[in-house]
């Protein structure tokens, strides 16, 4: 029995639904295909790009970690003392605190603990493309701060005077009361005697 043309032209568009329902699934499918291949080939650059770099260094502190003098161990707290000592004598005292700077400064532990958290920010501050708010935060903000405190810890410190007659940490008449250290060997003795106190270990460290 032939078909009308009604009946012929409602069969034509359910077959063209159905292509266009197949096609579209093998579009679909072939864009997936093209998708995992992508991802692959992005994972395997990847691990590629992984394999390149060099090993990260766990044990080394990233620029702007504040070292934790309470429970570092006796290598830790060594190589903090020079990070501090060699950022002190080349940044802070000849660039902003000769004025108020004492030789007996490392024998104050609470100024030690801000010079620590400072030395920190600066070099935080001028990491790769680090902003300038860093540097300029360090100097409108945390340094102000450090050198009142530095002032109040060192005030009682220096040359014997009529106002001063027993200073804590005594400077002799004829040396300069602003310098870096009043020795090499007097600091050398007071690393040494800190490191001492520290574990050796870090499980000990932790205890």
């Amino acid at each position: 029995m032939a078909l009308t043309s009604e009946e012929l032209l409602h069969r034509l568009i359910e077959d063209l639904v159905s292509v266009r329902t197949r096609v579209k699934t093998l579009e679909e499918a072939d864009a997936s295909t093209r998708l995992d291949t992508l991802t692959t080939r992005i994972g395997t650059l990847t691990e590629q790009i992984a394999h390149l770099q060099p090993p990260e260094d766990n044990d080394s502190p990233t620029p702007g970690e504040v070292p934790d003098w309470t429970t570092m161990t006796q290598d830790q707290t060594r190589a903090a003392w020079t990070w501090l000592i060699d950022w002190c004598a080349t940044v802070l005292h000849p660039m902003y605190a000769t004025d108020i700077w004492r030789p007996c400064w490392y024998e104050h532990p609470r100024l030690r603990m801000e010079l620590t958290w400072l030395a920190a920010h600066w070099d935080w501050s001028r990491t790769r493309k680090a902003p300038p708010t860093r540097t300029a935060e360090w100097h409108a903000r945390w340094w102000p701060h450090v050198e009142q405190v530095m002032r109040r810890e060192l005030a009682k410190c220096g040359h014997p005077t009529e106002i001063l007659r027993e200073p804590l940490h005594p400077v002799a008449p004829e040396a300069n009361p602003t310098e870096f250290v009043d020795s090499t060997a007097s600091l050398q003795e007071y690393v040494n005697l800190h490191v001492k106190r520290r574990p050796v270990k870090e499980d000990e460290a932790e205890r």
